[in-house]
């Protein structure tokens, strides 16, 4: 079972949550008309403006190591303190070909006051949250599918009625994420 839903009003607004009252309602509603009940695992969508995404590259190491090490120089690629953040990093390949001795990672950031609240929100409309990620993530792995080899590029292109997403893949990653602020109701 499915629903959509148009957010109305003040919910989201320029890709960001601006309303969090307002969002539970339209996810009550939203609830509503799947019967009562959600699925028993759901993934939220974060919103692109939301959170950052960046490629850092690294020294080859395990990947919770990387997570550790990446406190350390949280600072120089994300615009707000480690102590306020949640972020989560990924290997990704790439068509240049870095130094065999490093790893490229993709990295999303988000404050972690954002994340929270989008998480109470979910709590209260009764949603176990099984992870949450960038939405446009989620748009370029859906977008994608699997039927590329992994040497080609892709790139996706999502025309909203505020914003656009741009996302730019190499093999099964994205490499490079882009928000707009102009969508198809933009006034020319």
């Amino acid at each position: 079972m499915s629903s959509e839903r148009s957010i109305e009003g003040m919910a989201i607004e320029q890709e960001m949550i601006a309303d969090a009252h307002s969002l539970e309602s339209h996810l009550l509603g939203m609830k509503e008309a799947l019967g009562g009940k959600w699925a028993d695992r759901v993934v939220i969508g974060m919103p692109s403006r939301d959170v950052l995404l960046r490629i850092v590259e690294m020294p080859a190491m395990e990947i919770s190591d990387a997570r550790e090490a990446l406190k350390w120089d949280f600072d120089k690629y994300f615009p707000f303190p480690y102590s306020d953040a949640t972020f989560d990093l990924g290997p990704v390949s790439s068509p240049v070909e870095g130094e065999k001795e490093s790893i490229r990672y993709i990295v999303a950031a988000a404050r972690l006051h954002v994340v929270n609240s989008l998480l109470d929100i979910a709590r209260r409309v009764g949603i176990k949250t099984e992870a949450v990620e960038p939405v446009n993530v989620a748009l370029y792995r859906c977008v994608k599918g699997s039927g590329l080899r992994p040497a080609e590029g892709t790139m996706v292109v999502s025309v909203g009625k505020n914003s656009s997403q741009i996302v730019v893949g190499y093999g099964d990653d994205g490499v490079l994420y882009r928000t707009l602020l102009v969508g198809g109701g933009s006034p020319p």
